[in-house]
């Protein structure tokens, strides 16, 4: 007969294997990290951005992002407590963009620019034992998700900062290196990790407005000293 539609079918994930359930339940050990760690390695040895997709991994669209977000964090807080910390964190920013030009370059000649996860944060991995699923938003823009390999990276050590796991952060941090032979990541990470810090903080300001959730300010507001800690860490040449 005649085909009417396709349907995709997908396997459901139980909730009780989602990262962010076990964490908080501290079921996670520092050989599953180095499992999640294997896994998104992986995933970034081949997936390599063209040259024409790469262009966001560049210093100049990466810093209209990171404005972008400096921007719209200073909409959600009364602005004459948040420019200081927004100059704080911005300056920082700026000064590694300006001055790491070449880096940003050599880069991108080395494949670490990649088509990345793009929302590589704990609700999105699940963990069985040994295999690591990953699951992607449904709507992502694509300039958020082709990026240096840092971005994913720093999106779970964000989340592991905030949740205070350092131990975990480092078998992951470890074991990426590992694989990777990544050698100028530790230089980028504070860069990405600030980044991650504003994104994750305007996303949880636009769900506080959307759900109508006071206790969210708290949570954007973490993710905001975080950025102004992240920023601290960045490299000064």
């Amino acid at each position: 007969g005649t085909t009417i539609e396709y349907a995709l079918k997908m396997e459901a994930l139980p909730d009780q294997l989602q990262l962010d359930k076990l964490l908080d339940k501290n079921k996670i050990s520092t050989n599953d990290m180095v499992g999640i760690a294997t896994k998104i390695a992986d995933i970034h040895a081949i997936s390599h951005a063209n040259d024409k997709e790469a262009e966001t991994g560049k210093p100049e669209p990466f810093r209209a992002q990171c404005n972008d977000l400096l921007f719209q964090l200073k909409r959600y807080f009364e602005a004459s407590m948040t420019q200081p910390i927004l100059d704080m964190i911005r300056h920082p920013l700026e000064k590694f963009i300006d001055e790491n030009k070449r880096l940003f370059s050599k880069r991108m000649r080395n494949g670490r620019i990649v088509l990345g996860h793009g929302a590589f944060l704990p609700e999105h991995i699940f963990l069985n034992g040994d295999v690591v699923r990953l699951i992607s938003p449904q709507e992502i823009n694509k300039k958020l998700v082709v990026l240096d390999v840092a971005n994913d990276v720093s999106s779970l050590t964000v989340e592991l900062t905030r949740l205070g796991k350092t131990e975990l952060l480092n078998s992951f941090v470890k074991q990426y290196l590992e694989i990777s032979k990544d050698k100028d990541l530790l230089k980028m990470l504070p860069v990405y990790q600030t980044y991650c810090a504003l994104k994750q903080g305007v996303k949880t300001c636009e769900l506080k407005v959307a759900q109508k959730d006071e206790s969210l300010g708290t949570l954007a507001m973490d993710y905001f000293n975080l950025a102004v800690r992240f920023s601290r860490e960045i490299p000064r040449n």
